[in-house]
């Protein structure tokens, strides 16, 4: 592979994965890759290290197991359960990625597509970098001979495989705009994607690269959920930071990121405000962030700035007024609008970790 272990220590790309229940985890997770002068991944494929925030179970963690199989080596896995792991795992993780020896030896001992199905399987097979590790300890998990599927952490759901070479069969969708009939496909969005509310799904039907149809619900989370009174300063800016990085407005995102980080590390709360006052004024005033949010579903640009005086008022001490997202509600938002349009309509939808969870 030609790595060192300087170069890997030097700009990682972490993935951090948000589990419901957990979001101070998820950004204090966040705020260390930022310090280390480290990059938050945009994508599993541009990512070196999977960072898992929580402790996800059931449907959650088969996603996330999806989603590491789609990390290029070299590559590590960590979990942590406490803030005071992150350190640890993120400089364990480096070490891993760092070994060439080991990460070879990952690839050879990892089944590829295609390969035939070992006669046995060994359910404890202990692989260097290919373990979720619960921070700094020794315990490990075996993640091979699993079935995986979906890509970018996107799973396919209930697609029909019944075309030929398992491609699903056309159909069409009468809500085509211009007439003419495109294939209708099954997709599912989430749970696990960046810029991407926690344990959220949507399952939805694509005619081209428009929601013809969507469905969303909330996965459980960590049992060991945080108060949901905790962190709504940080919180908030977050939901707006992660508004603007969508949106393509990624100067004021920056500037939200080191308030959140600040306020992580104890800024007063004041001094949180301000930098969000000033970022919503920007907002208000700007019309090319007006023209690119047009066409959505609900108005984005007011539910932004509605987020960030939630935050301002979360900065002085003041509770949220904000309303929890209605998983129906937002479902039938989606219906007709592209899925870059509906990226933003997710995003601007409302604190969905408030919402109850089936």
């Amino acid at each position: 592979m030609g790595l060192t272990a300087d170069l890997a220590a030097t700009r990682l790309h972490v993935l951090p994965v948000a589990v419901p229940g957990r979001p101070l985890l998820h950004l204090h997770a966040r705020a260390a890759v930022r310090a280390r002068g480290w990059v938050l991944a945009a994508s599993p494929a541009d990512a070196d290290v999977l960072l898992v925030c929580g402790a996800a179970d059931g449907e959650l963690a088969e996603a996330v197991d999806r989603v590491w199989q789609q990390v290029p080596a070299p590559r590590a896995r960590r979990r942590v359960t406490e803030e005071a792991e992150i350190a640890d795992a993120l400089d364990s993780a480096a070490r891993v990625v760092g070994d060439v020896a080991a990460q070879r030896e990952a690839l050879r001992s990892t089944p590829q597509p295609g390969d035939p199905e070992p006669a046995h399987r060994h359910d404890e097979h202990e692989q260097h970098g290919e373990q979720e590790h619960d921070g700094g300890t020794d315990h490990h998990e075996d993640h091979e001979g699993m079935e995986h599927d979906g890509h970018g952490g996107m799973d396919h759901g209930g697609m029909s495989m019944d075309g030929p070479a398992g491609i699903p069969l056309a159909s069409g969708w009468e809500g085509d705009r211009d007439g003419l009939e495109m294939d209708v496909l099954a997709f599912r969005l989430g749970p696990v994607l960046p810029d991407w509310p926690a344990g959220l799904v949507v399952d939805c039907t694509l005619s081209g690269d428009v929601v013809a149809s969507a469905s969303a619900r909330l996965l459980p989370g960590d049992a060991e959920e945080e108060p949901r009174e905790a962190g709504g300063f940080v919180q908030a800016v977050e939901r707006a930071a992660r508004l603007l990085r969508l949106a393509g407005w990624t100067p004021p995102a920056l500037r939200l990121e080191r308030a959140i980080d600040a306020a992580l590390a104890g800024a007063p709360g004041a001094d949180g405000a301000r930098v969000v006052r000033a970022v919503a004024h920007r907002v208000a005033r700007s019309a090319l962030l007006a023209w690119s949010l047009r066409g959505t579903a609900v108005d984005v640009r007011a539910r932004l700035l509605v987020i960030l005086g939630d935050a301002e008022r979360a900065a002085l001490g003041e509770p949220p007024v904000d309303a929890p997202l209605d998983p129906d509600a937002l479902a039938a938002s989606l219906s007709g609008r592209t899925l870059t349009v509906a990226g933003l309509v997710v995003a601007a939808a409302g604190a969905v970790q408030a919402v109850a969870r089936a």
